[in-house]
């Protein structure tokens, strides 16, 4: 499980204003792929679609399938939604600060 601070937590949420939007009722955990819950850890570190594809040594145009699948799952408006309905479902985790 990848981890995110609790500033970087913070900010996200602040993004948000409020409450998360539609919720799936299903299991977050069966229906986000390991590959999925790797990338929406990195976007919320801060990765561009780029940086991601970089890392997984993928093109563009497959991460953002990739993130499109994930707010599908999620029912999130947008990828700052998606990191926070990640978070909030335990597919990423925060962490504490030190």
């Amino acid at each position: 499980m990848v981890t995110v601070t609790p500033p970087v937590f913070k900010i996200i949420k602040a993004k948000i204003c409020g409450e998360c939007g539609g919720y799936y009722r299903g299991n977050w955990r069966s229906e986000v792929t390991n590959r999925e819950r790797e990338i929406l850890a990195l976007v919320a570190q801060g990765y561009s679609n780029k940086m991601v594809a970089e890392a997984f040594d993928l093109k563009t145009t497959t991460i953002k399938n990739h993130m499109t699948s994930i707010m599908r799952k999620l029912t999130a408006r947008d990828r700052t939604n998606a990191v926070i309905l990640g978070i909030e479902k335990g597919l990423i985790e925060k962490v504490e600060s030190q």
